[in-house]
């Protein structure tokens, strides 16, 4: 096997998103593109786009799922708390850091960091005991906890937006709506 098919070949990458500069796209030509294209485009404020799009339903939906991808985080330190094993509490902070940081499109080097707390877990369970290697899966679940939920939520919301040209002129007239510059 040659090393070459392990690196695919792809097109130029698309224009960056640039916060600063905003560009109109009226709701049929954001159709035409994101079905035919693929045009690369974002949200500034998430939970406020979300709110935007769906209004309130969306936001509890988002902070349900928001609940369910920090389980890991909050099952570890009820359980550190209840056995009073105190030390464990330190993956806190990379887990929070952890769901603080997950995208939408998750690849591998975002994830090393969160690999690496894996392998600080695997040593440290080695002296103190096998709930810090639990801690040490616990950032690296959440990271990919938060980047699935934003990417379901931003795919859900790309379909919306499509659907529903109200929704689109809300988001694009608030200016959360990024779109490559023109």
């Amino acid at each position: 096997m040659k090393i070459t098919l392990l690196f695919r070949r792809c097109a130029p990458p698309p224009a960056r998103l640039n916060r600063n500069v905003r560009h109109r796209m009226d709701h049929q030509e954001f159709v035409a593109k994101t079905s035919a294209e693929g045009v690369l485009w974002g949200v500034h404020g998430f939970t406020r786009a979300v709110f935007l799009v769906w209004r309130t339903r969306g936001l509890l939906y988002v902070a349900v799922g928001a609940l369910l991808a920090l389980m890991p985080l909050l099952g570890l330190a009820a359980y550190s708390a209840w056995r009073g094993q105190y030390g464990s509490l330190a993956w806190i902070v990379p887990g929070m850091l952890a769901f603080y940081t997950g995208r939408a499109n998750l690849n591998f080097i975002d994830g090393l960091p969160w690999l690496a707390c894996v392998l600080v877990g695997l040593m440290a369970s080695a002296w103190f005991g096998p709930l810090h290697l639990f801690g040490g899966f616990v950032p690296c679940v959440t990271w990919f906890l938060s980047g699935t939920l934003k990417g379901a939520v931003m795919q859900m919301m790309q379909e919306r937006l499509r659907a529903s040209k109200d929704s689109y002129d809300r988001l694009n007239a608030s200016g959360r709506l990024l779109l490559p510059g023109a």
